[in-house]
């Protein structure tokens, strides 16, 4: 899915980036591009390189370290386990972009039922089903990566009906509105990320008006440890395997009686280990949703 980053300037002069430029195999084209967005990219392009490689070129803001990214993009090749690419990360001026980065946004259906579109293309919806707006703008999660789809998967097939849930990792907060469209009583959504927590915030507000986030919704910046004492009917967290299975105790710690954990951003090849941990942590599996080298699952505690 090509993309540009928009147009951002400030009295100084025109915004710069990191742009940063790799090769690699077709096959884990999509899982780099996932594992750029995680290390903070503000936008992505993907180039075909022949029949078997993909060029990725992620925009990075200034303000990050080039030897941080790069850093962080051999350790997500080596998770990816594949041939360590040469990273080539050069400075880029932001020009009139906006017209052309948003022409590759397009609505996508994550489930029959659940559509995520930008604000620029109104979708039509039949009775029963729902229509997410997320603005693309900031690169928080708009409903594209099919980690986000087997979450929202995992949501519409889970009671939520006058429950209180938790969202970790919240982003864009598309997976926060989703919950709240599907009857849930409260919510909170705590981000490391202070930036997308304003994010989320000014997402919830355009989706559900400001009356009923007031009422139900909670956004902090934290972690699950920072969401109260009070436990959670339903847990969501969309964050990446290697960091999920060390959040498994806090989360059961959060959890009431009776409820459940959807896990999401886990890629397929991991899945055998990934249970695994579950299970030793005292976890049952009664839920699976998947899309292609993506899935989800749903566990609850042994009783």
């Amino acid at each position: 899915m090509p993309a540009t980053v928009p147009t951002q300037a400030t009295e100084a002069g025109p915004r710069r980036w990191h742009r940063v430029d790799i090769v690699v195999p077709e096959d884990v084209a999509e899982l780099l591009a996932a594992e750029c967005f995680e290390l903070g990219s503000c936008g992505l392009q993907t180039e075909a390189v022949g029949d078997t490689h993909t060029r990725l070129t992620a925009f990075f803001d200034e303000d990050n370290s080039p030897d941080t990214i790069r850093t962080g993009l051999n350790l997500a090749v080596e998770r990816v386990d594949c041939e360590r690419p040469e990273i080539l990360i050069s400075e880029e001026v932001a020009s009139d972009w906006n017209a052309e980065w948003r022409r590759f946004y397009e609505p996508v259906w994550a489930t029959e039922s659940i559509v995520v579109h930008p604000p620029w293309i109104p979708v039509d919806t039949l009775p029963g089903q729902m229509a997410i707006v997320i603005d693309p703008a900031m690169a928080f999660g708009t409903g594209g990566h099919e980690s986000t789809q087997t979450a929202l998967a995992g949501l519409e097939d889970t009671r939520l009906e006058d429950r209180r849930i938790l969202d970790v990792g919240t982003g864009s907060g598309v997976l926060a509105i989703a919950a709240c469209h599907l009857g849930v009583t409260s919510l909170v959504g705590v981000d490391i990320d202070p930036i997308a927590i304003d994010n989320a915030r000014l997402n919830l507000h355009a989706n559900l008006g400001s009356e009923h986030v007031s009422q139900r919704v909670v956004l902090q910046q934290g972690s699950a440890e920072d969401a109260g004492d009070e436990p959670f009917d339903v847990i969501v967290a969309n964050i990446e395997g290697h960091i999920l299975l060390p959040m498994v105790p806090v989360l059961m710690q959060k959890l009431a009686p009776g409820g459940c954990i959807i896990f999401a951003g886990l890629l397929r090849k991991e899945e055998r280990a990934f249970i695994d941990g579950l299970v030793s942590a005292g976890l049952t599996i009664d839920g699976r949703w998947q899309r292609d080298d993506w899935f989800s699952c749903r566990a609850r505690p042994v009783e």
